[in-house]
Protein backbone atom coordinates (compact mmCIF):
# COMPACT_ATOMS: atom_id res chain seq x y z
CA UNK A 1 0.00 0.00 0.00
CA UNK A 2 0.59 3.91 -0.46
CA UNK A 3 0.69 5.23 2.96
CA UNK A 4 1.23 9.26 3.54
CA UNK A 5 1.55 10.86 6.72
CA UNK A 6 0.72 14.39 6.54
CA UNK A 7 1.84 15.46 9.76
CA UNK A 8 2.30 19.18 11.52
CA UNK A 9 4.00 19.46 14.77
CA UNK A 10 7.07 19.00 17.13
CA UNK A 11 9.64 16.23 17.38
CA UNK A 12 7.38 14.39 19.82
CA UNK A 13 4.65 14.72 16.77
CA UNK A 14 6.93 13.48 13.92
CA UNK A 15 9.60 10.17 15.39
CA UNK A 16 6.29 8.50 16.70
CA UNK A 17 4.67 8.53 13.40
CA UNK A 18 8.62 7.88 11.39
CA UNK A 19 8.99 4.58 14.13
CA UNK A 20 5.60 3.77 12.74
CA UNK A 21 6.59 4.19 8.79
CA UNK A 22 9.44 2.46 9.16
CA UNK A 23 7.53 -0.54 10.35
CA UNK A 24 5.27 -0.43 7.84
CA UNK A 25 8.04 -0.06 5.13
CA UNK A 26 9.53 -3.35 6.75
CA UNK A 27 6.50 -5.48 5.74
CA UNK A 28 6.47 -4.09 2.27
CA UNK A 29 4.80 -0.70 2.46
CA UNK A 30 5.51 2.33 0.41
CA UNK A 31 5.69 5.06 3.06
CA UNK A 32 5.94 8.84 2.37
CA UNK A 33 5.76 11.79 5.07
CA UNK A 34 4.22 15.26 3.96
CA UNK A 35 5.66 17.55 6.83
CA UNK A 36 7.78 21.10 7.74
CA UNK A 37 10.88 21.17 6.16
CA UNK A 38 12.80 21.37 9.06
CA UNK A 39 12.22 17.53 9.44
CA UNK A 40 13.68 16.48 6.01
CA UNK A 41 17.16 15.32 7.34
CA UNK A 42 15.34 12.86 9.64
CA UNK A 43 12.63 11.61 8.01
CA UNK A 44 15.43 10.96 4.60
CA UNK A 45 17.53 9.36 7.33
CA UNK A 46 14.70 6.56 8.46
CA UNK A 47 14.54 5.76 4.61
CA UNK A 48 11.23 7.15 4.15
CA UNK A 49 9.97 9.70 0.88
CA UNK A 50 9.63 13.23 2.21
CA UNK A 51 7.70 16.32 1.22
CA UNK A 52 7.99 19.52 2.23
CA UNK A 53 5.56 22.14 3.41
CA UNK A 54 7.35 25.24 4.16
CA UNK A 55 8.11 26.36 7.82
CA UNK A 56 9.04 25.28 11.01
CA UNK A 57 6.37 23.88 13.50
CA UNK A 58 8.72 23.07 16.10
CA UNK A 59 10.20 26.21 16.26
CA UNK A 60 6.97 27.93 16.26
CA UNK A 61 5.80 26.15 19.12
CA UNK A 62 9.40 26.57 21.28
CA UNK A 63 8.60 30.49 20.78
CA UNK A 64 5.09 30.70 21.29
CA UNK A 65 5.55 28.89 24.49
CA UNK A 66 2.29 28.05 26.56
CA UNK A 67 0.76 31.38 25.06
CA UNK A 68 -2.28 29.73 22.65
CA UNK A 69 -3.32 32.71 20.67
CA UNK A 70 0.31 33.79 19.92
CA UNK A 71 0.49 30.02 18.84
CA UNK A 72 -2.34 30.23 16.63
CA UNK A 73 -1.37 33.12 15.34
CA UNK A 74 2.27 31.83 14.62
CA UNK A 75 0.85 28.73 12.67
CA UNK A 76 -0.74 31.55 9.77
CA UNK A 77 2.66 30.94 8.01
CA UNK A 78 1.80 27.29 8.01
CA UNK A 79 -1.33 27.46 6.79
CA UNK A 80 -0.25 29.79 3.93
CA UNK A 81 2.24 27.29 3.22
CA UNK A 82 -0.36 24.00 2.80
CA UNK A 83 -2.35 26.78 0.47
CA UNK A 84 0.44 28.07 -1.76
CA UNK A 85 1.40 24.20 -2.18
CA UNK A 86 -2.24 22.87 -2.41
CA UNK A 87 -1.79 21.63 -5.93
CA UNK A 88 1.39 19.74 -5.30
CA UNK A 89 0.04 18.34 -2.15
CA UNK A 90 -3.60 17.15 -3.81
CA UNK A 91 -1.45 15.33 -6.51
CA UNK A 92 1.01 13.88 -4.32
CA UNK A 93 -2.09 12.36 -1.98
CA UNK A 94 -4.03 11.43 -4.59
CA UNK A 95 -1.75 8.66 -5.58
CA UNK A 96 -2.27 7.39 -1.85
CA UNK A 97 -4.01 4.25 -0.31
CA UNK A 98 -4.30 5.66 3.04
CA UNK A 99 -3.51 9.10 4.60
CA UNK A 100 -2.20 9.54 8.49
CA UNK A 101 -2.53 12.36 10.40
Amino acid sequence: MRIKFLAIGSRDDIYPYAALGQGLMAVGHQISFITTANFRNFIQEQGLDFYAIPGDAENLVKESGADAPALIWAFRNIAKGLITNAKQIILILSETDIILN
